[in-house]
């Protein structure tokens, strides 16, 4: 998902024509599968705090830390994607 953003993003620094419909789209759909990978992500690292509970082995341990990391990431994107985004709010409605 953060590649697709990347991608977006490069292609309007590179790219002379822009396209408000279409890249928008572009930057929407980014942000949508960002959300989603975060939500699944959340939803991982539910799970995995629930098996621990339960007695879980180390490997669950495992499976949050990288859980936690990337959900970080994740944050930390849609954090920077809030201005851009304010920015575009004309072009989207």
């Amino acid at each position: 998902v953060t590649t697709s953003l990347h991608r977006t993003i490069r292609h309007h620094t590179q790219n002379k024509e822009y396209d408000a419909k279409t890249d928008g789209l572009d930057f929407l759909q980014a942000k949508n599968g960002l959300m989603i990978s975060y939500l699944i992500d959340l939803t991982l690292l539910l799970r995995c705090r629930l098996d621990n509970n339960n007695g879980s082995s180390s490997d669950s341990r495992q499976q949050q830390q990288e859980c936690l990391e990337r959900l970080l990431e994740m944050k930390t994107a849609l954090e920077k994607i809030r201005p851009l985004e304010k920015r575009m709010r004309y072009q989207i409605d």
